[in-house]
């Protein structure tokens, strides 16, 4: 189906929807649940909703400077971001995500769309592993599909997106050419985004195949 035709200011929207949700989220779990593993690999719950304020309350030449200091290796740089933040303990940094829930500045490169996928995601990270209902609104999410199969950095989704046709099961949501991967809205996002753990739930002609290169 063609991409979503939001409006940047509707984006944006999503966006603070979105955070506002991640801040409830957080504020709900226990210490222990703060404490475990996420889906994101060497983060915990805690460490992802440190790089979800890292991302929404740092200004563009703080995060090129961390960038620097990090050899310009991007994922260095967010796993720097979201450790040192997730440093002040999970009140302050709900906290500084709340208070930046409308913010709408934006990392070097970063669009509002790519926000809005990437705290999505990291929702689901969350929420995944901790057998939590996400209940993210579906237009949030076609948006968010749209996006990352278009996607080069950080997860370089566009290229696990190649040669397949991704069908949504629960949402009126398709892309691409070959043969069929099929899952739920939020598996495909995730599979996506190099989440491995979700591919035993994927199905289709071409799922074996697309777990293999994934």
């Amino acid at each position: 189906m063609p991409p979503a035709t939001e409006t940047t200011s509707q984006v944006w929207e999503f966006v603070a929807a979105e955070r506002a949700s991640c801040v409830a989220l957080g504020r709900s779990l226990s210490e222990s649940q703060w404490a475990s593993a996420s889906l994101c690999a060497g983060w915990t719950v805690g460490d992802v909703f440190a790089h979800l304020a890292f991302l929404a309350t740092s200004s563009a030449p703080s995060i090129v400077a961390l960038l620097v200091r990090s050899r310009f290796d991007v994922d260095r740089m967010l796993d720097r971001g979201a450790k040192r933040s997730a440093k002040v303990g999970k009140s302050s940094v709900l906290d500084r995500l709340e208070a930046a829930t409308t913010s709408r500045s934006l990392p070097p490169k970063a669009t509002p769309a790519g926000i809005l996928s990437d705290t999505i995601t990291h929702q689901l990270d969350v929420c995944r592993p901790l057998n939590i209902s996400a209940r993210i609104p579906t237009a949030h999410l076609l948006m968010a599909l749209d996006n990352t199969v278009r996607a080069t950095s950080p997860v370089n989704a566009s290229a696990r997106a190649a040669d397949w046709r991704l069908v949504a099961t629960d949402l009126p949501w398709s892309h691409g050419n070959g043969p069929e991967v099929e899952g739920t809205g939020e598996e495909l996002l995730l599979a996506l985004c190099g989440r491995r753990s979700v591919h035993q739930s994927l199905t289709g002609s071409g799922m074996n195949a697309f777990a293999k290169r994934a």
